[in-house]
């Protein structure tokens, strides 16, 4: 028997600061590791993007960040081509891209899983995003030149369902 749950998270925003460019983040639903790697590497070499770094949220459930910084157009051409369908959809009628970063119900926080490396610096990077990483995560991201000194991020708290078996 299956009981609906409801539950409220937190998340943080692909927004960067005030300038409505966005870093990329993708939700992988349905998705293995291996997939979400290849994934991750695919657009890395398609679009010369810098490292990606790939989360479990749940079983073959995975998100990829790119600290990359794109326009929304951009960034909604990228993800239709190779994101979970359901979530472009919702999150771009927003124009505000949404992972989340908390517990759900009785699934843990996402979890990182690897980091895809990538030989490409095309971009500026969103420095607000390579702290939250940081400082969330224990990554060791070393800002450079193409970081920005934005230092803000946009947090979501929303309520969610979730069907418990």
């Amino acid at each position: 028997m299956m009981e609906k749950g409801e539950f409220y998270c937190s998340g943080v925003s692909s927004l960067v600061g005030r300038y409505g460019e966005h870093v990329l983040f993708m939700d992988m639903d349905g998705h293995s590791l291996d997939d979400t790697i290849k994934v991750a590497t695919e657009i890395i070499h398609k679009y010369m993007l810098s490292n990606c770094y790939i989360f479990c949220s749940s079983k073959d459930n995975h998100h990829i960040i790119c600290l990359d910084k794109f326009d929304f157009g951009s960034l909604y051409s990228i993800l239709k081509r190779h994101a979970h369908k359901q979530w472009v959809k919702f999150r771009s009628k927003s124009e505000d891209f949404v992972l989340r970063m908390s517990e759900k119900g009785e699934k843990p926080e996402p979890s990182l899983m690897c980091i895809v490396e990538s030989p490409y610096k095309m971009r500026g990077k969103s420095n607000a995003h390579r702290v939250m990483l940081n400082k969330r995560y224990g990554l060791k991201i070393k800002k450079d030149e193409y970081f920005d000194d934005n230092i803000k991020l946009k947090i979501h708290v929303y309520r969610t369902r979730m069907v418990k078996r």
